[in-house]
Formats: structure tokens, sequence, C-alpha cells
């Protein structure tokens, strides 16, 4: 299944064209990294329909590798009738299409004794089993998820539930990237579990003889055992109210998304962002204090220092407990970065292909800030400084990004989007935001960044963003925090 789709129903469907088109919605910032690298990721869609994930998010360790079989689960079929029949089958080398067929209508008089009648009736999903070090994410990442359950963005499981409609009564998927692929039966359930390669683990589970099947979405590290208990443990169980999102919703949206995609946008390709005049930017430097007007908020640079250990370092992006050892050589400092750069495959006969690794030594750099509301009201505010490469003629540099190429950096679990890995503050929160920040307060809060050796000449720290690009921010009054000065 691809990761970027949005299950929803109807409900949901108003719910996001009333947010969208709302004159009062608040108005969403992109950072230019987000800008640029969306440019790719559309690139990479509609040339290679493989729909990786946006998540860098890693990879999320693949399941296990076995012969890839395509499996079709007989189902007997009556002279000019159908019935029930739900299957696997291998159109390419790297592609599989699951196909669920309701048969006729419940209506229609079986020809046989034996033939199988569809369950007209409604129910509701039961999650059976899950992994005990996983809990229940109540904040679900997509539109009509039935249930996530997770540590964090990589060892998470999701499920989803839909019905299949009783006009077109069938069901079909095309997975493409599939490496390793298993199908199976019990009394009451098909369950097909294709591996795509990249970390993401899909499992359709068809519930024999109903209209209902379910997704399950597993990234990173699960076993298999883990996968089949899950897909084992989902059960139906009668209700009085239908709680299955609409497939054909979910089809009809994964299309326009996909048509979407493939309308090249004005000058996409020639997109560049624009220099930045470093006259204009406004750096600050340890131990001063910098006046916020737009949202009348001070921030205060307390002390900058770079480290090789998590030492002091005990959470992590939304200030949750987390334990960092595993980013750890033997020594007990911080492992260097791997960076694996991969040509695209189609996902149909050729898969993407690892071509170049770098080695990059890493630091981390823990940052001590002062935030005071200088306002009247109480406020929510968002701790969000990002890190940005600016070279000395002004040009933004992407790193991550060439020609016909993406890259996996095995610390991305630390760097996404350029953030801090760790927040912490005494001060109530809310994620990564200073929560219930009343006039006058002052809130101190520490963050902690991955950097590289390479990158540290050129690398700043954007504090806050004005406007819509890089220019926009520096020429609006955006606070920079000159890194390379820093770490000699």
């Amino acid at each position: 299944m691809q990761k970027n789709y949005l299950p929803f129903d109807d409900e949901y469907f108003d719910k996001i064209a009333e947010d969208a088109f709302d004159p009062e919605a608040e108005i969403h910032v992109f950072s230019d990294r987000y800008q640029k690298r969306k440019v790719k990721l559309m690139k990479k869609n509609t040339e290679n329909n493989n729909r990786k994930p946006v998540m860098t998010k890693k990879r999320i360790a693949a399941v296990a590798a076995a012969a890839a079989i395509a499996a079709a689960v007989p189902t007997s079929v009556f002279a000019g009738s159908r019935i029930y029949n739900a299957f696997m089958d291998k159109p390419a080398k790297y592609q599989r299409e699951i196909t669920i067929d309701l048969g006729e209508p419940t209506e229609a008089a079986p020809l046989s004794a034996d033939a199988p009648v569809i369950d007209s009736g409604v129910y509701t999903m039961k999650i059976g089993w899950v992994p005990e070090d996983l809990s229940e994410d109540n904040d679900k990442s997509f539109f009509a998820c039935y249930s996530r359950y997770d540590i964090d963005d990589w060892r998470a499981v999701e499920f989803s539930f839909f019905q299949i409609d009783d006009e077109s009564r069938t069901f079909n998927e095309t997975l493409n990237g599939v490496v390793y692929d298993e199908s199976y039966e019990t009394d009451d359930k098909i369950v097909f579990i294709s591996d795509l390669g990249d970390g993401r683990i899909v499992i359709w589970v068809a519930f024999k003889n109903t209209k209902y099947v379910a997704n399950i979405l597993a990234m990173q590290d699960f076993t298999d055992e883990e996968l089949h208990k899950m897909a084992d443990g989902l059960t139906l169980e009668e209700s009085d109210t239908e709680t299955a999102s609409s497939y054909k919703v979910y089809k009809e949206y994964q299309e326009k998304l996909r048509q979407e995609l493939a309308e090249p946008a004005d000058n996409t390709d020639e997109w560049t962002e624009p220099k930045v005049n470093m006259d204009n930017m406004k750096v600050i430097s340890v131990g001063e204090t910098a006046g916020v007007t737009w949202d009348d908020v001070d921030i205060t640079v307390n002390s900058v220092k770079f480290q090789d250990n998590f030492e002091g370092i005990t959470t992590e992006g939304i200030g949750l407990e987390y334990d960092f050892s595993k980013y750890l050589d033997a020594d007990g400092t911080l492992a260097d970065n791997v960076r694996t750069w991969y040509k695209y495959g189609d996902g149909v006969n050729t898969i993407d292909e690892a071509v170049e690794t770098e080695i990059m030594p890493a630091r981390i750099m823990v940052v001590d800030l002062t935030y005071e509301n200088k306002g009247s009201e109480e406020i929510e505010y968002c701790v969000c400084p990002s890190l940005i490469t600016i070279d000395d003629e002004g040009n933004v540099v992407y790193p991550f990004i060439r020609d016909n190429m993406y890259c996996e950096d095995s610390l991305s679990h630390l760097t996404y989007d350029n953030h801090h890995f760790s927040f912490y503050t005494e001060h109530e929160s809310s994620k990564n935001n200073i929560a219930s920040f009343k006039p006058g307060e002052k809130a101190d809060v520490q963050l902690a960044f991955i950097v590289y050796e390479d990158e540290l000449s050129d690398l700043y720290l954007q504090m806050n963003s004005y406007g819509n690009n890089m220019s926009d921010s520096v020429d609006n009054g955006c606070l920079f925090l000159d890194i390379s000065s820093l770490s000699k």
C-alpha cells in the first residue's frame, strides 16, 4: 500500500475541504527545504510510480526475505455464477495485484448449497494483538486510520478498516516494489503480506464471505511472527454502527491524487531557490536577546556546545523519554552517519539500487534558549528552529538532492527535516510547544541537533520563519545563529 494515501469517509472529506478553504484557518508556512523536497518527491511519484514514503523516516527495516510467490487462494467457482474469491497475482517481477471479488449479491440464488453466501451484516473490527512495546497513539497520522500503535515514527503499525461497496463488489490493489510476498488462509481470513523493500510491510486481510477488508501498515523491525499475530488477531464483531471506511472513496482519492501528481506544475522542474541577500540576514550571537515582533516573543541564545555523546540528553523531539544508546559506537561516542545514494527503479521490473556510500563524521549540538512572552495574551508557542546551509554566495544548499537519485542517512531518525531530535523544558509543554505561555513568562528550553563536520562551515540555525521561502524569511527579519563561528 502506498504511503501517500489518506483513507477517509465522506464526513472526513467534507472536514478537509472546510478546513482548506476556511478564511479564518491558520496559515501554515513550509520551510524552503520542504518546498524543494516536495518538488523532488512529486517528480519521483509521477515518473516512477513507486510511491516511496516521504519519511526518509527510516526505511524501516524489512521483515524477512524468502522466495517471492504469487499465491492464489483456491475458491470454487460455479458455472454462470460469481462467488466470493480473493487472490494475489504477480504481473511483473516486483509488482503484485490483490483482488477480492464479493461475487453475486446476496439476493441472487446460489446454484449450489455449497456456494458461500456473503454476510451482509454490519460489523466493527477488533484488534486482538499488538507487540507489548507499542502503545496506542490517538494522534493518528491519517484520516480514518482505525488505530495506530507506536513507540515513535520508526516502529509503528497502523490498522485501517474498509468496506467494499455493493455496486462494484470488487477490491483491487496494485503494489509496486515488492521484494517478498506471502499469502495464507485461516478459517475466517485470507491474508496477503507484501514487503516493499523500503521498510514498509503492507498486509491486506480479507474477512471471508463479508464485505470487509483490513489493512495493516507495519514500519520497522517487525518479525514474521509479529506480523502473523497481528493479522490473525483481527476479528469482526456485530455492530449497530458502520465503522469501516468506504473503499470506493479511498480509491477515488488515490486516483485523484495520482492525476494531480501527473499534472506538471508551472516551472516545477525549473524551480530553484533564489539567492539570499546575506547583507539582510539578522545574525544573533550567544548571549544576545533578539525580539521577535511578529509573535511578541523574545528569544535569548544562552549557550551552544558540541559533544560526541548523549550526556544530559534524555528526551526525544517532543519531550518524551528516549534511549539514544543505539546511535553510539562501541567506544560510547556518536556513530558516523552513513549516507547511501540510490538510483530509482520503476517498481515493476526494477527496484531502487544503491550506487554510492559516504561516511560523514557527526557531532551533537546542544542549544540552550530562553523564550519570553512579551505580548498581552496567553499563547502556545512552537519551538521549531531548524538548520539551514547557506554558502558564501547566498545559495541555499541542499546536499541530500541529486538529479535522478535520493539518499538515506543512518542518522536520519535524528535529523528529520533538519529539526532538533531532543526537546526539553520544565515549563508546561505540548509536544515541542510551550503551552499556556502567559504574558511576561519565561521558558528555558534545551534543544539538541545532529550536525555534520563537513557542513559546519556554511551552517546556520534558523530561529523562526517568515514568508514562503528563505528570501522572504531573510527580508522579513528572521533570526539566524551562525554555527560556523561557534564550532571551531
